[in-house]
């Protein structure tokens, strides 16, 4: 039908065919003029990334201070995240800051940033996201970001927590059960906080040891008794799990980071009552593993396509 509209058309009609060729690692789109042995010039199609071809600035003094107290394997995946982030975007900006170093998109949306935590002694990474579903500001709905700490070995991500500034106090779980006390927040060691749940919970654990009988003896369980700690760490974290509804949970003064299963288990929740959690994009539950490169990138998308945002 289209070459016999092409023979009655008074208007001059090319009709132009293609072809996908591989040839060695890249992959080329070939057009051919129907009819005739004309080929127009190739064209390459980018198949593994999009990513910009940039010259790297030099490493500043910061950034080696932080690398040079870490180990091999952090310090290449550190210098290997910092390229990744400078090719994602010309306006990638490299600044530092008290304690470490932070990547945005010119000054006004950090995407990243590199500490060293001398607590756990080796680095810390943060990443500006987009943790909650918009909020309605002066009846205008935006999208937050919020600074999150990323617990990772540099492939997958284990933990989520909110820290405003600094390295903060917050731990994990698995820090929670095996921290020195003194690297735990007092408001999770027994009897810091007076809310009726808590009191009531480690009463009934005390009860449970018959031995324990003041702040001062569970404070010496909780360091020197694993069992107990266990079990405390246990009944923290079925509170925590109860009462928590968004990461913002830390704002009101809690100190224990999200683990990807915590998280699952949010966005879950949060869908129950029609409120989208953002994270969720990237979070296949399905998967046991979350790797640090979907974090990233989403991070530097979401920045870059947020044209409303607030950041923290």
């Amino acid at each position: 039908d289209n070459l016999i509209d092409c023979k009655y058309h008074q208007l001059d009609i090319k009709f132009i065919t293609f072809l996908m060729k591989q040839e060695q690692e890249k992959t080329y789109l070939y057009f051919k003029q129907y009819g005739t042995d004309y080929l127009y010039p190739e064209v390459e199609i980018k198949t593994q990334d999009n990513f910009l071809d940039v010259d790297l600035p030099k490493v500043p003094s910061k950034l080696k201070q932080i690398i040079s107290r870490a180990s091999e394997y952090e310090t290449q995946c550190i210098l290997e995240t910092r390229s990744k982030i400078f090719r994602f975007h010309k306006n990638i900006t490299e600044n530092i800051i008290s304690g470490g170093v932070i990547y945005g998109i010119g000054k006004t949306k950090p995407i990243a940033e590199i500490r060293f935590d001398s607590r756990r002694d080796k680095p810390a990474l943060f990443l500006w996201l987009p943790c909650s579903s918009s909020q309605v500001i002066n009846q205008t709905s935006r999208r937050t970001f919020l600074r999150i700490r990323i617990w990772t070995d540099w492939k997958t991500v284990f933990h989520l927590g909110y820290i405003r500034t600094g390295n903060g106090v917050m731990v994990t779980s698995e820090e929670y059960k095996t921290f020195p006390i003194n690297l735990i927040p007092a408001s999770l060691l027994p009897f810091k906080r007076s809310s009726d749940n808590r009191l009531q919970m480690q009463k009934n654990l005390i009860a449970i040891e018959g031995k324990i009988a003041n702040y001062q003896h569970s404070l010496d369980a909780f360091e020197q008794d694993q069992f107990f700690r266990n079990q405390y760490t246990t009944e923290i974290l079925n509170i925590f799990t109860w009462i928590r509804r968004d990461i913002y949970y830390q704002k009101r003064g809690e100190a224990l980071a999200l683990s990807i299963q915590d998280y699952i288990n949010l966005i879950t929740n949060r869908k129950k009552h029609h409120c989208e959690l953002l994270l969720s994009n990237i979070l296949d539950l399905s998967k046991a593993e979350f790797t640090i490169e979907n974090f990233i990138e989403l991070a530097f998308y979401e920045r870059l396509l947020s044209r409303k945002n607030t950041t923290e």
